[in-house]
């Protein structure tokens, strides 16, 4: 038996948070023998996820106080010439995170 034979091998792993995926575990047979060792995959992607996961719900939530501040207050927005002004560099922070 060659250790160097090469074999068409299908392996399917079902990853339910791809983001971690050092969590994930799979069997794989050695060379020569029918003994199983586990290995891991490897890679933790969650810092990232995560800051765009924060960014995303904080957008939404910023969109939706903006939303009942037009409906409810919007004679104040159209007395006090600085109430605009904040709006737009809240606005221009949020875009320069999604940068």
């Amino acid at each position: 038996m060659s250790m160097f034979s090469f074999k068409d091998i299908k392996m399917s792993l079902m990853i339910l948070f791809l983001f971690r995926l050092y969590e994930e575990k799979f069997q794989v047979n050695q060379c020569g023998n029918n003994t199983a060792t586990t290995r891991h995959l490897y890679g933790d992607y969650s810092a990232a996820s995560q800051f765009y996961v924060f960014v995303g719900v904080m957008a939404f939530l910023y969109c939706i106080a903006i939303v009942v501040f037009y409906v409810f207050g919007d004679d104040k927005y159209r007395n006090f010439e600085l109430i605009p002004i904040i709006v737009s560099m809240i606005c221009c922070c949020c875009v320069a995170l999604n940068l």
